[in-house]
């Protein structure tokens, strides 16, 4: 597979120019991402996906092989999909507010044929201590751990083909 340029990065961020943005990057034969506080022209990494390698059948963050940033409505929004073995994943993260506070929602589905499975969520490498995870159980059940650094957001039910988990960065 050909190395494809990265999209632009989506951004939520204040009239002041404070908030995340989230830049993503090629990594193997898939995109990683690393949300990152902005203050101006200052930018800090806050969060790094960890990554797997295409041999991988449940790698440990979503394997985004095709990735666009598209303007719906007025919304900025990143859309990608991708696949490792027979199971198919999707998300989307746009910008959105939380009580006066710049964020990043992310909504991300896996479509399983196989009843065995892995590991299916999204991990983090933590870089800094700016930002806070939050689970959208509005959205979809899910669950979140964190230990030496790392953090995983995964779904509260492995139930079905088509499995979600929600989550926001602020």
């Amino acid at each position: 597979m050909n190395q494809p340029a990265p999209p632009p990065p989506v951004a939520a961020l204040d009239p002041a120019g404070r908030g995340l943005r989230i830049r993503f990057f090629w990594q193997g034969d898939r995109f990683g991402h690393v949300i990152e506080r902005v203050d101006g022209d200052a930018v800090t990494a806050e969060l790094t996906s960890i990554e797997s390698d295409a041999e991988a059948d449940w790698p440990e963050s979503p394997p985004l092989q095709q990735l666009s940033v598209e303007t719906i409505g007025t919304t900025t929004t990143a859309l990608g999909v991708g696949a490792a073995a027979r199971s198919h994943w999707s998300i989307s993260v746009h910008p959105t507010d939380r009580g006066g506070v710049p964020a990043l929602q992310f909504d991300v589905a896996a479509r399983c044929s196989s009843a065995e499975r892995g590991f299916l969520g999204s991990r983090y490498q933590r870089c800094g201590t700016a930002v806070a995870i939050e689970p959208l159980g509005d959205i979809a059940a899910t669950e979140l751990e964190e230990t030496a650094g790392a953090i995983e957001l995964r779904p509260a039910s492995s139930d079905g083909t088509t499995i979600r988990w929600a989550y926001l960065v602020a």
